[in-house]
């Protein structure tokens, strides 16, 4: 299994469930798929939370304290004083604060998230040295497509991670209604690089070219995300 078949398999995957065969063999192997496969598992679990409904005393105590802790101190009374009010927005923002603490407590064990940094590889430390980071396309399509063509092109300085030496890469693979994330794993020899990726199905064909540039240890960005646009349809 090569990576981006073993992407696709992970976003089949549900949340909690364990990748076996081909899938578990791929991503003992390779760091950047198991990165992937976190960062899914991370959104799908934190999209099935349910946060529960706060009872009526715990927003009615919330609010007490709120107003208790930001109340002034008190000065020698003048001839008149002004009532003191606490603004809503201030009020407002120890609610959101004392419910997040809140839902995280009634949170089950098993539900526990580690969220751990994640390093870039080793090869950034020498410069020049092959580096590795993701390209990501997103393909839009009008309905789902069975038998989609992809390919891609790649500057005699990049590679895609386990096809070394292939400047060019074509396959079949599926296409649902909507946004369809291609992930591409590269390996970048120089400062820079090109990609230029295709895609056909249906009546219709796209092209993207996509310029890569290597991401320093102190300055790292969120991975590129390109969309497709339509050669003609």
């Amino acid at each position: 299994m090569n990576c981006i078949e073993a992407r696709q398999a992970i976003g089949h995957l549900d949340s909690g469930v364990r990748p076996e065969g081909p899938l578990a063999e791929h991503l003992g192997q390779c760091e950047l798929c198991r990165q992937h496969y976190g960062d899914a598992m991370l959104l799908k679990t934190l999209g099935s939370l349910k946060v529960p409904e706060p009872s009526p005393q715990f927003l009615e105590h919330a609010l007490q304290r709120a107003t208790d802790e930001a109340a002034p101190t008190p000065a020698p009374a003048p001839a008149r004083t002004a009532k003191w009010r606490i603004p809503a927005s201030l009020a407002a923002s120890f609610l959101i604060a004392a419910a997040a603490m809140l839902i995280w407590d009634q949170m089950p064990e098993q539900q526990a998230i580690e969220i751990v940094e994640q390093r870039t590889p080793a090869e950034n430390v020498v410069a020049l040295e092959a580096h590795r980071q993701e390209v990501r396309i997103v393909i839009h399509s009008n309905d789902e497509h069975a038998a989609a063509e992809v390919s891609i092109e790649l500057a005699g300085n990049l590679e895609l991670e386990g096809y070394a030496g292939q400047q060019r890469l074509a396959w079949t693979t599926s296409l649902k209604q909507g946004a369809n994330l291609l992930v591409l794993p590269v390996v970048l020899h120089n400062e820079s690089g090109e990609i230029r990726v295709r895609s056909q199905f249906g009546q219709a064909s796209h092209e993207v070219n996509v310029h890569v540039a290597r991401k320093s240890q102190a300055g790292r960005t969120a991975p590129l995300v390109e969309p497709f646009a339509p050669v003609n349809a």
